[in-house]
């Protein structure tokens, strides 16, 4: 079985939070960075359960926390929590480690400021701690496509649950377009629909994610070595948990075996075959 996605446990989690009913995620990757967006969603009124292999994520109302909400290292946790919080009345504070207070928020701010929030950074490039007050009312953002696609995956799951459509303009080349769609997918599994334009995204206000469970699929970039190394070695593996047609961007190693001679097949379980 291939090990969980890290990218669409931190996607769980949060659309979970939003959708106020019980929701399990089963097979969640726990790491430093995932339990960082735990923490957050449970400072923001979510409660927070858990078994050996499932965590039940319980929010009837996300409101801003009380004290401030620590992100650690995890760069998808700040980006994917200030969309959040640009949705509430209430103040938001979101800092880092050391090294998380060094990357640069200012994208992001700017765009959730073009949509009514109040915020603010720290310094010219408006490093953590950064604080954030909504609700977001505007209509029409702007990102540049050259910056982290975790700006744009912020704004692709909070600006649906505004009340107000949205137009979001990307400039230039979107940068890695496979997280993106990892988001777009995960919008798709909670009913949420978002439009592909040519210049960037339009959506729909007052839209609620919808669902009871998700199972994380397994991640292509741990699965990788594995399938490598059977190709290489004229051996057959068998890996659970894959998906042929997943968005994820390491998902590539299949088509590139491929090109080499691998044989792959998709049934209960990938497999590639030499």
């Amino acid at each position: 079985m291939a090990p969980p996605s890290k990218s669409y446990t931190h996607r769980a989690i949060v659309l979970g939070a939003l959708t106020g009913e019980k929701f399990e995620i089963v097979r969640p990757l726990i790491s430093e960075d995932t339990e960082a967006t735990l923490s957050a969603v449970s400072r923001m009124g979510a409660g927070v359960d858990r078994g050996l292999n499932w965590v039940m994520i319980h929010c009837p109302r996300i409101s801003a926390p009380k004290g401030e909400i620590d992100a650690k290292n995890s760069g998808t946790t700040l980006r994917l929590i200030s969309g959040m919080a640009a949705l509430l009345e209430g103040k938001t504070q979101i800092t880092g480690d050391d090294s998380l207070r060094r990357r640069p928020m200012k994208p992001l701010l700017n765009a959730l400021r073009e949509l009514g929030a109040k915020c603010a950074g720290e310094g010219e490039d408006e490093h953590p701690p950064v604080k954030i007050q909504g609700p977001m009312t505007g209509t029409y953002a702007r990102l540049p496509g050259d910056v982290s696609s975790q700006f744009v995956s912020s704004l692709l799951i909070a600006c649906p649950m505004k009340s107000t459509p949205t137009k979001i303009k990307i400039s230039g080349t979107q940068k890695s377009r496979s997280y993106i769609d990892i988001s777009l997918d995960m919008l798709r599994e909670f009913k949420i629909k978002v439009s592909c334009v040519s210049d960037g995204f339009e959506m729909e206000g007052r839209q609620h994610p919808m669902r009871k469970k998700f199972e994380v699929p397994g991640d292509f970039s741990s699965a990788a070595f594995l399938l490598c190394g059977a190709a290489m070695t004229d051996g057959d593996v068998r890996i659970g948990g894959l998906e042929l047609a997943s968005p994820q961007g390491d998902a590539a190693v299949l088509r590139v075996l491929t090109s080499f001679g691998a044989r792959v097949e998709e049934g209960r379980s990938d497999k590639v075959r030499r």
